[in-house]
């Protein structure tokens, strides 16, 4: 679903798209009781970009179902009237992949002015048994063009086997200029498996610079996570200085069984010389000075993070989504950048019992077997009415067992909830339709 920016930020007039629109390749395919993994997941990745530099924004839609979980991404070309489904274009995997289209990211990684697009697909090419995985995964890097994104030679970058092996490589993506050249470099997480007592395999960072073929010369920032199972990854800079700083998150992870799923994000500290290093890091969990809140069984600390400059002070802020907080009800919370990382104080949360923030926080509720709101599973920050001010926006997928958006306008401080807005399927005009997990992905770039 396309929602425009207005003057009065996300305007309610919205493009609904999918593989049953007219011109978009594919038939849609919902879940089957009786296959497992059906579902073509349409919209569980978005990236957006002018791939073609025509002037309007174009947009890539993961699709890591398609096809009984090999996975596929449609392009979708824009024009002065928005998303032009007549221009859009399907892009299958190579051969050994899974789950194409998990995680997507645009940049121009090759130094041509033409933003690519980064494909990940974190179960291609499993090494060992698809249940014990000893390595998994792929990224390929679609370069874009005067006429769009070319599939004639695409950069493909694997993960690497062995004891030491990346699991899931390419479940997230982003990307930065690390190495501070004025290019674009893509950063990979394999988030590993910490789930599996005998068949732990632990989490890695890569780093690939930006090359005029393409990322390439890649090598691990950090290997041995063994802090991972995490799901978001944003570069920026949280301490106001010219170093760039990785940060991802690890919403399943804590020290104990007691404080098992609480969650963590990590803000990793690069150095002055190349090639990129990590010369430190912070840990942020909500058991953190100054951060709201305490670590608690399932919390889910970290579901997903955004970065942004949200009071204009000269540092980048971390907005943290907390989606299992409460039995389910959810969270979100801003720590603003300090110097030294984070401020100690004047950090807050949102919540659906803020006052201004329009509906009720719900959790689970096991006599009516229902989830919770997950408030916080995904959230976005964008200046939709054009102010100058970043804006919140913040899924809630679980929502009357639907899903819903809420919005925040941004303010001189960071956030305003006078205004705010929520809106499901109901609100748009579409019948009531369960698990339709409206909100589960929201658009970032």
């Amino acid at each position: 679903m396309v929602l425009p920016a207005s003057a009065r930020g996300v305007a309610l007039t919205e493009r609904i798209v999918s593989q049953s629109s007219p011109g978009v390749p594919g038939t849609s395919e919902g879940d089957h009781p009786d296959v497992e993994g059906a579902g073509d997941l349409f919209g569980a990745a978005l990236a957006s970009a002018d791939f073609d530099r025509d002037g309007y924004a174009d947009l890539a839609v993961g699709q890591p179902g398609e096809n009984e979980g090999v996975g596929a991404v449609t392009v979708i070309y824009g024009s002065f009237r928005g998303p032009d489904t007549n221009r859009s274009r399907r892009v299958n995997p190579t051969s050994g992949s899974g789950a194409f289209g998990a995680a997507l990211v645009a940049g121009d990684f090759d130094r041509d002015q033409f933003p690519d697009l980064g494909i990940g697909a974190p179960s291609a090419d499993v090494e060992g048994d698809h249940h014990e995985p000893d390595a998994s995964g792929s990224v390929t890097v679609l370069p874009g063009g005067a006429t769009g994104l070319s599939t004639a030679d695409p950069v493909v970058v694997r993960r690497r086997g062995g004891v030491d092996g990346d699991i899931r490589f390419g479940s997230a993506l982003a990307a930065g200029d690390l190495d501070r050249d004025g290019g674009t470099d893509l950063i990979i997480y394999a988030p590993g498996n910490h789930d599996l007592v005998d068949y732990s395999r632990p989490g890695s960072l890569t780093y690939c610079p930006n090359q005029v073929d393409g990322p390439s010369a890649c090598s691990r920032l950090v290997r041995g996570l063994s802090y991972a199972g995490g799901g978001s990854l944003v570069v920026g800079n949280t301490s106001g200085d010219s170093r760039p700083e990785i940060i991802f998150s690890s919403p399943n992870y804590a020290e104990d069984e007691e404080e098992g799923g609480a969650g963590e994000v990590h803000v990793l500290h690069l150095g002055d010389e190349m090639p990129a290093r990590v010369v430190g890091q912070n840990v942020l969990t909500q058991n953190s000075r100054g951060v709201p809140g305490s670590d608690e069984y399932g919390d889910g600390f970290g579901s997903s993070i955004a970065l942004g400059d949200v009071d204009r002070d000269g540092y980048a802020d971390l907005v943290i989504g907390a989606a299992y907080e409460n039995d389910g009800e959810g969270r979100v919370t801003v720590v603003h950048g300090a110097q030294l990382g984070w401020r100690t104080s004047g950090n807050y949360f949102y919540s659906q019992n803020t006052r201004g923030i329009p509906g009720v926080a719900e959790g689970y509720d096991a006599d009516l077997v229902l989830g919770g709101d997950l408030f916080g599973s995904e959230v976005s920050l964008r200046d939709h009415n054009g102010d100058g001010r970043l804006d919140l926006t913040v899924g809630a997928p679980e929502e009357n067992s639907s899903g819903a958006i809420t919005t925040l306008l941004g303010s001189r401080r960071g956030f305003t909830t006078a205004g705010a807005r929520a809106f499901g399927l109901a609100t748009l005009g579409y019948a009531h339709r369960a698990e339709a997990e409206f909100g589960a992905t929201l658009g970032n770039n």
